[in-house]
């Protein structure tokens, strides 16, 4: 039997990879550009610096289903991969519309849920290139779903923890729509974006109605009546230059210092033409925008949704080269006056900036909300989810249980404990009797955090799984309750019970998403006491 040579390999490696680089085909790039937008490929070389895009999965292909029989699925129609924007990682997932319009397909999937997994391990931001027609339907039908069915769940996960953009840069139906409205900011190209649930054509089998695109769900409805799009950019070049531009306000991720530019505006200049901006009549209006282009760095501001709900201003600035976010009343529109649209506007904004630790500065010039039957009909009074649970908790949980886990690892067992206030637990007597033994054990000799390590068949270095309050703990003895006391004959069942739950627990591997979550969510369920979950299933 003669075995092929190396060479020959490695030149029909460099085929496939030639194959694989030429998407759809030479008809499906010329339609692509026939309808002004440029291909994945183009996409890709004007939103990273030049060289530095490593791809994930070149070689993946679509599901052999009658949908894909004999047609070309290089990549399975979604390029994924990290590379460099203005020196830092990013990680973006790029729907290719000449590979079967763009769908969803579910080895694709696969490559984008490892993708969002490995961004929220390496702490970089995620930039969707959305020009997709939706989940393919040979693909989608069943329990599978694609394989998309951690597809919200995990982008709902990521809020607040780095930085998601959905540039919709096309078509964007089905379950694509959904990516974009849970991202952080998203812009759309005017004339050929479009982003709705249900296509032209399911609407007009479904109710009758005649409808385009763009009257659905384009670009323009979306940046100044729907207020789901952030900013609209006259075509594919623009709106990649936006992405650049805004992540370049934000930190990789929570917890990172955000990004700082040399400015030549002096930190201590003074804005005299304030004077002739503001009036001195209260009752006179004046354009907000001409005061926070004098403040703020010169040529800085980013706008945030500049269309929709025009009686508030936000967006990103500069001020020393320091990134901050900017929320300012515009007396130019109501008077400046809240309405339901601007308080949300002002709320979801306002998260962004406290999930990343950016700073803001208000400029405030407003006579309060709008009264009257229209606004009360609209639900002014009504709260909003993201009012409920502030991105800025979830972050600050996180963070206490990556410490946790840090502390951990060293050999040590968070002796000023996950919470910092006293009060609400934390300290050696927070954690079970044989924990606290160990822990002595292990400070007199930090060889035994090791030894333990290997025993238990887990490499030293390797996070392992964590309770509910981010601490590793030991199922305790039955017949005790969790600080050794002898407990009465109910609760030993309960106990029981509990520590076999937990051995199971241990026995899988969290992966970085999965484990993140269950911290974050045990926690909020825990409520203002700080008792985990595993302490109250246990309790006598």
């Amino acid at each position: 039997m003669t075995h092929p040579q190396l060479a020959d390999l490695a030149a029909e490696l460099r085929e496939r990879r030639a194959d694989a680089l030429a998407m759809g085909g030479e008809a499906g790039v010329e339609r692509q550009h026939s309808l002004g937008k440029l291909t994945v490929r183009e996409r890709l070389d004007l939103l990273y610096d030049k060289g530095s895009f490593t791809e994930d999965g070149l070689f993946a292909g679509a599901v052999e289903t009658a949908q894909s029989a004999g047609r070309r699925s290089p990549a399975d129609g979604v390029v994924t991969g990290v590379g460099m924007v203005d020196g830092r990682p990013v990680t973006v997932i790029a729907y290719d519309f000449t590979v079967m319009a763009g769908s969803i397909g579910m080895h694709g999937e696969r490559k984008a849920a490892r993708a969002r997994d490995l961004a929220v391990r390496r702490g970089t931001p995620v930039v969707y290139l959305l020009d997709s027609a939706g989940a393919r339907v040979t693909e989608s039908v069943g329990a599978a779903f694609a394989g998309s069915g951690d597809l919200f769940r995990e982008i709902s996960t990521m809020s607040g923890v780095v930085p998601q953009v959905g540039a919709v840069l096309g078509p964007c139906s089905a379950g694509t729509a959904y990516i974009p409205a849970l991202c952080d900011f998203v812009p759309m190209v005017k004339g050929t974006s479009s982003m709705a649930l249900a296509g032209v054509h399911l609407v007009r089998a479904a109710t009758g109605e005649e409808v385009t695109e763009e009257e659905m769900g384009g670009s323009g409805v979306h940046t100044r009546i729907s207020g789901v799009a952030d900013r609209e950019a006259a075509d594919d070049a623009e709106c990649l230059a936006l992405v650049r531009d805004y992540l370049s306000y934000l930190p990789g991720r929570y917890g990172d210092p955000a990004p700082m530019r040399a400015v030549g505006d002096p930190v201590d200049r003074r804005s005299e033409e304030l004077y002739e901006i503001v009036p001195g009549n209260p009752r006179q209006a004046y354009d907000m925008r001409r005061v926070v282009r004098a403040v703020v760095d010169e040529g800085s501001f980013f706008p945030m949704k500049p269309d929709w709900a025009r009686s508030v201003i936000t967006g990103f600035a500069r001020f020393g080269g320091r990134p901050a976010g900017v929320v300012a009343s515009q007396p130019m529109q109501l008077g400046g006056a809240l309405g339901v649209d601007a308080a949300d506007k002002a709320a979801r904004f306002i998260n962004i900036c406290d999930s990343f630790d950016v700073p803001l500065v208000f400029l405030q010039d407003v006579p309060g909300f709008l009264v009257g039957k229209a606004v009360e009909h609209a639900g002014i009074i009504r709260p909003e989810d993201h009012c409920r649970a502030p991105q800025g908790l979830r972050r600050r949980l996180l963070r206490d249980g990556r410490a946790a886990v840090r502390g951990r690892q060293g050999g040590e067992l968070a002796e000023r404990g996950v919470q910092r206030d006293g009060a609400r637990g934390g300290g050696e007597h927070s954690v079970p009797q044989a924990a606290r033994g160990r822990a002595r054990r292990v400070a007199a000799d930090p060889r035994r955090a090791a030894g333990g390590a290997r025993r238990r068949g887990a490499e030293p270095d390797r996070p392992l799984p964590v309770g509910t309050d981010g601490l590793r703990r030991r199922h305790h003895r039955p017949g005790r309750d969790p600080r050794g006391h002898r407990a009465g004959p109910r609760a030993v069942g309960r106990q029981a019970g509990a520590a076999a739950r937990a051995k199971a627990r241990r026995r899988t591997r969290l992966t970085g998403l999965t484990r993140l979550d269950r911290v974050v969510d045990s926690r909020l369920r825990g409520g203002e006491a700080g008792a985990s979950v595993h302490q109250r299933e246990e309790a006598p």
